[in-house]
């Protein structure tokens, strides 16, 4: 976590590009407080845009921007274009407050100075245009296990973890089985919880190897060819026979489009899942289906980052970023496919960001159609002590330029926040699925304490 949330709160930290907003910048820390006697101005800087200068003296800005450019073209284009802005900030109730009209969308660097000098910190903010502005960042995970197929642990087990994590919402997707989600969700029917849990299952449709993940649907699609094989073989057949198909292995092809479109039905999410998985010493899937896949946009998203080897996601990036560069773009989803979420090693490494504009299933699968999402990996690193900073940093994060700025901002910035409230209530989740005397009113107790983190940190409330 960024040491400046440990020490200060600037509110809102995600402003409205072009609009007038009044920001606010609280001390946590009473080493930190401000004083009455105090004048405090800040200074703040585009991260995108290099302007001249230092951010500690008006006066050096000034001499720094005359010898680059002269004094007459520094004069006539003005400092306040290519210098930092300062801002008077006003001791109000213990807060200091000022007003930012933010011009372009991007990171903010906010340092803060007293009485002249700069206090030994940086704030960050992000600005968005409205469209991304409307849009709630939510973390979750499109594939997972629990004991009732090949994983360690009961549904409702899973998704306490999800929530200890930090999660806004958790599918469970469990192999050839999609009850396993409707336990999970049965669970916690009568209690009040912040965590969204997703219907899913993994399909594996006969004479097909493979592997699609069903996001979000009403209904099994595993289910229809177990009760009738002969339907799905006559309508595979069907498609074989009257459809453009690209690929040697018609009928192969064919299958996955039929599941597609049962998932589609079902109002799901098709989701094309780990090819490079290497099984019984070859990739899962053959690397020509694989890009026919994907140039063909046969399905909804890409699994592009998966509870793999690290050599394994290599691939399919690289898969994808050639795809991307014949003008085709797949939706990329990052995924853990945990098989257990307690000292498992995949679980809470591989995950997505969603931006939608709410946390429900219809609003998720919405964005990520509309490729509103990135895919996040965590790297782990052999020597971390070598590195000054311990967050975000040690993620990858896959999607457009656009996204992926916003979401190492958020990874800094926000998710830390949301992921400290949502912490005690998963340990209230397990304790409640336990049967321990009034969990579920202490886990009720602290429902809507994220949602009230994402408004104040948006400037919603």
């Amino acid at each position: 976590m960024e040491r400046s949330l440990f020490q200060y709160r600037l509110l809102p930290s995600v402003l409205p590009v072009g609009v007038k907003t009044g920001v606010s910048i609280q001390a946590l820390d009473g080493r930190q407080s401000f004083s009455e006697s105090s004048t405090y101005e800040v200074v703040i800087r585009p991260q995108t845009r290099r302007l001249f200068g230092s951010a500690d003296s008006p006066d050096e800005e000034k001499k720094h921007l005359e010898k680059a450019l002269g004094t007459e073209r520094a004069a006539a284009l003005g400092e306040s274009r290519l210098c930092p802005e300062r801002f008077p900030a006003v001791l109000s109730g213990g807060r200091l407050t000022f007003s930012y009209t933010p011009e372009k969308e991007e990171s903010y660097t906010l340092f803060l100075y007293e009485n002249g000098e700069r206090r030994p910190v940086e704030m960050e903010f992000y600005a968005l245009e409205a469209d991304l502005y409307a849009m709630r960042p939510l973390k979750g995970d499109f594939h997972a296990h629990s004991c009732r197929s090949d994983g360690q642990e009961l549904p409702a087990v899973v998704a306490a973890s999800y929530r200890s994590a930090g999660y806004d919402f958790a599918v469970l997707s469990d192999h050839r089985q999609y009850a396993p989600s409707c336990e999970m969700i049965d669970a916690y029917k009568n209690v009040r919880h912040d965590l969204l849990m997703v219907n899913g299952e993994e399909v594996h449709a006969p004479d097909n190897f493979v592997h699609v993940i069903h996001f979000g649907g009403g209904s099994s699609v595993n289910e229809i060819f177990r009760k009738d094989p002969d339907r799905y073989y006559r309508e595979v057949a069907q498609i074989a026979e009257n459809e453009e198909i690209p690929y040697p292995n018609r009928f192969l092809y064919a299958a996955n489009r039929w599941c597609v479109r049962r998932i589609r039905e079902a109002g799901g999410l098709a989701v094309y899942c780990h090819p490079h998985w290497i099984y019984g010493g070859q990739h899962n899937d053959p690397d020509d289906l694989s890009r026919l896949f994907l140039l063909n946009r046969e399905f909804d998203a890409f699994e592009l980052i998966g509870g793999q080897l690290h050599r394994e996601n290599d691939l399919q990036v690289a898969l994808w970023n050639d795809v991307r560069a014949q003008g085709v773009y797949v939706p990329p989803l990052g995924a853990s496919d945990e098989h257990g979420t307690l000292n498992f090693g995949l679980f809470n490494q591989m995950f997505t960001i969603v931006f939608a504009r709410e946390n429900s299933v219809p609003a998720i699968i919405e964005a990520v159609r509309a490729g509103q999402c990135v895919a996040v990996e965590y790297l782990h690193r052999q020597n971390p002590i070598l590195y000054y900073k311990q967050d975000e940093d040690e993620y990858n994060v896959h999607g457009t330029y656009r996204l992926v700025a916003y979401a190492r901002f958020l990874l800094r910035n926000y998710f830390p926040c949301t992921a400290a409230l949502a912490a005690p209530e998963g340990q209230l989740m397990r304790e409640y699925i336990l049967g321990v005397p009034n969990a579920a009113e202490a886990l009720e107790a602290l429902s809507g304490r994220t949602e009230g983190c994402y408004r104040a940190l948006f400037g919603r409330s």
